[in-house]
This record gives C-alpha cells, sequence and structure tokens, in this order.
C-alpha cells in the first residue's frame, strides 16, 4: 500500500461531514450500464442506527456522474430504518454484528467489494460536487494506487477542521484495515 506522500498517492476534493445537507434521491442514470459490469468504485459505509443521516451520504456518493458505483453498507445491528434507505437507494446491505472493531466491519465490505475502487465512507460523511470530479479522474488514472480525501469537519461557532485521510485505493485482496478504532490501511 502506498505510503501518504508516495507518487502513486494523491490528494482529492473535499468531503463533509455534518455540512449542507442534500436531499435524498436516487438517479437511475447512474445504475451500471449491464448486470455483469464491473464498477469503478465500491463505496463502503458502515453503520448503526444512522437513519437520521445516511440517506445524505448515499445520495452524495451514488451523485459520482461518469463513474458507475457499486454501495455496500455494513450494517452492525441498526433497529432504525438504516437497513430500508439503503435497499431503497440500491445498496447492498450486509449484516455483520457489532464487535467493537471498527477494521473488523470495514473490512466485511471490503470481502463484498467488486469494484476496481474502493472508497470509505462514515455515515454522516458526504462527497461534495468538486470531490466527485477528483473521484472521476483517480479513477482514470492508471497510475494512480490510492487517494487521501480532505475531510472538512464543520465545528460550532463556525470554525472547521481539515484533516487528510486516506480514504480512497485500489481493490486488492492483501488490503484489509487494521486496528480497532482509528482503524487505517496505511502503514506508519
Amino acid at each position: 500500500m502506498p505510503r501518504n506522500g508516495d507518487a502513486s498517492t494523491r490528494d482529492i476534493g473535499e468531503f463533509e461531514e455534518r455540512g449542507t445537507r442534500l436531499p435524498f434521491h436516487r438517479d437511475d442514470g447512474l445504475a451500471r450500464d449491464a448486470v455483469n459490469t464491473v464498477p469503478d468504485v465500491s463505496v463502503i459505509v458502515v453503520t448503526h442506527d444512522s437513519a437520521p443521516v445516511v440517506p445524505f451520504s448515499v445520495s452524495s456518493a451514488l451523485a459520482q456522474t461518469g463513474v458507475a458505483t457499486e454501495l455496500i453498507v455494513v450494517d452492525t445491528g441498526s433497529v432504525d430504518s438504516s437497513r430500508e434507505i439503503i435497499v431503497n437507494a440500491g445498496g447492498q446491505v450486509l449484516e455483520d454484528p457489532w464487535k467493537n472493531d471498527f477494521a473488523a466491519a470495514r473490512n466485511v465490505g471490503l470481502e463484498r467489494a467488486t469494484g476496481d475502487w474502493i472508497l470509505v465512507l462514515d455515515p454522516d460523511e458526504m462527497v461534495t460536487p468538486a470531490a466527485c470530479a477528483d473521484i472521476r479522474a483517480c479513477v482514470e488514472n492508471m497510475e494512480a494506487g490510492a487517494a487521501r480525501v480532505l475531510m472538512r469537519n464543520y465545528m460550532p461557532h463556525g470554525h472547521r477542521r481539515d484533516s487528510y485521510l486516506l480514504r480512497m485505493f485500489r481493490n486488492a485482496p492483501n488490503i484489509r484495515f487494521e486496528y480497532a478504532i482509528h482503524e487505517t490501511v496505511a502503514r506508519p
């Protein structure tokens, strides 16, 4: 796996957490062209009782134009409508009881992912329109191996915190998440 700063790792546009909310919608024009088509990007989200926020994450992930997207949600025991929201959006829901380990839950999604690329989101994160273009450019770049995303967190009183996180990488069987919390695929 490339380390941050390697030539095969690039930075892509901003993502928002708890930012401006987009209305939930599904654009059927973004669906895969044929049943046997391999998606460009598998979006993996781990959720647990996330119904209030997951529609925004899902709609922003599926709004990537020019990129065939597969949505995989690992649900760790929701009792709200999270699973129904994902299914209605066209996503796959994988049931995996919570084991106090975020890496294990993300790896369940990686096992099922069929896309050439993996994009990992939390249920309260959204892909901005600017990031969609960067994702498409990354997918089209045959030399890229991974991408860090700018995660923009809006704080109380108008403050924000920006950080770059390794959240997009090529799908490979030897790439798996480590650490129960603050999980990562990057090696220090």
